[in-house]
C-alpha cells in the first residue's frame, strides 16, 4: 500500500487555523491565538491568519496590536474584501465609526456579493439606526449567500434582529423559527429564536420557556462546570457579583440604586463585573457604589467563570439575560454556588444551571408554576412581593408639566416611547381602534429607530392598513441628552403601554414626569412576563384601575380618559409624589427583601 503523502505547508497551517476558529468558538480567545500565532511564526505572510489574530486579539481587549494585524491582513491581500470586513471590525472596536464604515464600505466595492461583508455592514449601520442603508444590504446579503452555508445563516440571523428592530416581531420570529427547524443543534440559533419570541404577540408563556429551555439544553450539553473556590471561612459577608454589560447609560442602571445604597453592607459584598467596552460617565458613578469593580469586556465566557469561582463569589447574578453582550456563557459554567437571574430579561435564561429569577406575584403569578414540566422556566421563581424592582428617578431635570397638553388647547394626545421592537400587530390593532374612536386625538411615538426614514414608514403604513391617516402620527427619534428625552413626556395626555411586550423604565419615566399609563395585561396563567410588568408598576402604585384585562377594556379606558379632562386632571395631579412613595421607589424596603432573598437562597442552596 502505497505511503499518503504528506500535507503540504499551506494545507497544515489552513487545518491549524480551523482548530484555532474551533476553539475560538469555544470562547477560549487566548487558546485561539496561540494557535494563531504558531501559524504566523512559521507563515509571516499569511494574510488570513493575520485577519483571525485580530480577531483574537480583539476578543481579549488588545484592539491597538488588533489593529496592526488587521492593517498588516489588508496589505498582504488588498484585493480581497475579508481583510477590509475585519479592520472595519477592528476600528468599531476603536470607536472609530467612520474609518469603520470606510473599511467596510471598501470590501462591499471589492465585492457587491460577498455576504459577510454585506452582513457586517449592516450590523454596523443598525447599531447607528441606519436602517435606511442596513435593512436593503441584509436582503443583498441574504440572496447573495449560498444556500445552506454558515453565510447563509449569518445573513439570515442577523436580517432578523433588524426586522425585529424595525417593528416587524412576526416577521423576525417566523424567520427564526425556519431557520431552528434547519439547524436544530445550533446553540446561536436557539437562542436568537427564544429572544424574538419575547416579541412576538402570538407567543405564550409556554412558547417562550420551551424555547428558551431548548437553547439552555444545548449549551449545558456541550459546556463543562467547574469547581467553584471554596469560600472563605474568615470572611463575614456574602460576595455577591452583579454581571452586567449594562453598568453604564442604559436602563438597567435605572433599578440598582437601591442596592448600591441601600443592602446591609455588614452582611453582602457588593462586587461589580463590568462586560461592556463603553463605559462612559454612569459607569463612573457606579463604579464608586461597589465594593469592588472588575472591568472584564476582553474575558471569555471561560476566563469569566474561572474569575468568579477564584474571587469565592457565593453569589452571581445576572442582569442581561439573553440580550446583547451578555455572559450566559459563564454562568451555564456554574462559577458560583447560587447563580439569579433578575432585572435586565423578561423571561428565562433557559439554563438549569441558574438556579432562580428574581420575580413578583403580579408579573408571574403562582398559576405560573402550574405549567407542564415541560414549559416550566429552567430557574426556581422566587418573588420580591409587593414589586420585583425598585426605579431610582433621575436627579434633576424637567418637572412635569402642570397641566395637561389637551388642557392648553392641543389635540389629545396618546403617547409611547417604547422600543419599536414591541410595536406588535396586536398593538397597532389596539391603538388603531382607539384613534379611529377618538378622530381628534393623535399619537405621539418615541423611539431611537424612528430616526431612520424607512422605520417611519414601515409605522406609517402599518397605522395606515389599520384605517389610521399617516398625518394624525408624530414619530420620533432618539433625543441628545436624558433631559430632553424627559421633557417629551410633557408633550403627553396618556400614555399607551405595548402588549404583549410592556413597558418598564418607559411606565416609570411617564409616571415621574405626571403623565399616566394605561395597560393591557396578559393572561396570568398563558401571559408572558412581559406581558404583566405594566400590572406590577401601576398596581404598586396605587393605579388599578389603568391595568385593562381584555383589549376592548384598554380601549374604553383610552377613550375614558380623553373623554373627561377632569378626571384626568385629577389622575395626573400629584402622580410624580405618588409614584415616588410608592413601593416602585421605596429603595430601603426593597433592598431588605432582596437581602432577605439572598440569604435565604444562599443557606438554602449551601445546606444541600
Amino acid at each position: 500500500m502505497p505511503p499518503r503523502p504528506s500535507k503540504s505547508k499551506a494545507e497544515r497551517h489552513l487545518a491549524a487555523l480551523r482548530e484555532a476558529m474551533r476553539v475560538y468558538a469555544s470562547g477560549d480567545h487566548r487558546g485561539a491565538l496561540a494557535r494563531i500565532r504558531a501559524v504566523l511564526k512559521a507563515d509571516p505572510a499569511n494574510a488570513e491568519a493575520h485577519r483571525l489574530c485580530a480577531h483574537a486579539l480583539l476578543a481579549t481587549g488588545d484592539r491597538e496590536r488588533a489593529l496592526v494585524h488587521a492593517e498588516r491582513a489588508v496589505a498582504l491581500a488588498p484585493a480581497a474584501p475579508q481583510p477590509h470586513t475585519t479592520l472595519g471590525s477592528v476600528l468599531d472596536a476603536m470607536d472609530e465609526p467612520e474609518r469603520a464604515l470606510a473599511a467596510l464600505r471598501r470590501a462591499v466595492e471589492i465585492n457587491p456579493r460577498d455576504p459577510d461583508a454585506l452582513t457586517t455592514l449592516a450590523i454596523r449601520l443598525d447599531a447607528r439606526q441606519a436602517y435606511d442603508e442596513s435593512l436593503p444590504l441584509h436582503k443583498r446579503a441574504i440572496a447573495a449567500a449560498p444556500a445552506g452555508s454558515p453565510s447563509a445563516l449569518h445573513a439570515s440571523m442577523n436580517a432578523a434582529l433588524a426586522m425585529l428592530n424595525a417593528g416587524r416581531a412576526r416577521d423576525a420570529a417566523d424567520l427564526m423559527t425556519d431557520l431552528a427547524r434547519a439547524h436544530p443543534a445550533q446553540p446561536l440559533v436557539a437562542a436568537r429564536l427564544a429572544y424574538c419570541l419575547n416579541y412576538d404577540d402570538r407567543a405564550t408563556r409556554a412558547d417562550t420557556d420551551r424555547a428558551h429551555r431548548r437553547w439552555g439544553a444545548l449549551v449545558e450539553q456541550t459546556t463543562q462546570t467547574i469547581t467553584p473556590t471554596a469560600p472563605d471561612p474568615d470572611r463575614d459577608r456574602l460576595r455577591v457579583a452583579l454581571v452586567s454589560p449594562d453598568l453604564r447609560a442604559h436602563s438597567v442602571s435605572n433599578f440598582l440604586g437601591a442596592l448600591l445604597d441601600h443592602l446591609d453592607r455588614d452582611r453582602f459584598e457588593l462586587c461589580a463585573w463590568f462586560t461592556s467596552r463603553h463605559a462612559d460617565g454612569v459607569t463612573e458613578t457606579l463604579r464608586a457604589r461597589f465594593d469592588r469593580w472588575h472591568d472584564a469586556p476582553a474575558m471569555g465566557d471561560p476566563d469569566l467563570a474561572r474569575a468568579l469561582a477564584d474571587e469565592r463569589t457565593d453569589i452571581a447574578i445576572d442582569l442581561s439575560g439573553h440580550f446583547a453582550g451578555h455572559r450566559l456563557g459563564a454562568f451555564a459554567r456554574a462559577a458560583a454556588p447560587v447563580q439569579l437571574t433578575w432585572l435586565g430579561y423578561p423571561a428565562t435564561t433557559g439554563l438549569t444551571r441558574i438556579h432562580a429569577r428574581l420575580v413578583d406575584s403580579l408579573t408571574d403569578p403562582p398559576e405560573a408554576d402550574d405549567a407542564p414540566e415541560s414549559a416550566r422556566p429552567g430557574e426556581q421563581l422566587v418573588r420580591l412581593d409587593p414589586c420585583f424592582l425598585c426605579y431610582d428617578p433621575p436627579e434633576g431635570g424637567p418637572a412635569p408639566a402642570e397641566r395637561a397638553p389637551s388642557a392648553e388647547d392641543s389635540p389629545f394626545t396618546f403617547a409611547s416611547f417604547n422600543d419599536t421592537k414591541k410595536l406588535s400587530p396586536a398593538t397597532l390593532d389596539l391603538w388603531a381602534r382607539i384613534l379611529e374612536r377618538a378622530p381628534d386625538a393623535r399619537l405621539l411615538l418615541k423611539a431611537a429607530p424612528l430616526g431612520a426614514a424607512a422605520v417611519r414608514t414601515i409605522v406609517s403604513q402599518a397605522f395606515a392598513s389599520r384605517g389610521i391617516d399617516p398625518a394624525r402620527l408624530e414619530l420620533l427619534g432618539r433625543s441628545e441628552t436624558r433631559d430632553e428625552h424627559l421633557a417629551a413626556y410633557r408633550r403627553a395626555d396618556v400614555a399607551l403601554d405595548p402588549f404583549p411586550y410592556c413597558g418598564t423604565t418607559t411606565t416609570c419615566e411617564a409616571l415621574w414626569m405626571g403623565v399616566p399609563v394605561l395597560t393591557r395585561a396578559g393572561d396570568p396563567r398563558t401571559g408572558t412576563h412581559a406581558s404583566r410588568v405594566g400590572l406590577s408598576l401601576l398596581t404598586n402604585t396605587g393605579l388599578p384601575d389603568l391595568c385593562a384585562e381584555t383589549d376592548d377594556q384598554y380601549v374604553e379606558r383610552a377613550l375614558s380618559l380623553a373623554s373627561d379632562p377632569k378626571a384626568l386632571a385629577s389622575l395626573r395631579t400629584g402622580l410624580r409624589e405618588r409614584f415616588a412613595t410608592s413601593p416602585v421607589c421605596d429603595a430601603p424596603a426593597f433592598a431588605a427583601r432582596f437581602g432577605a432573598a439572598l440569604a435565604d437562597l444562599h443557606a438554602t442552596r449551601t445546606r444541600r
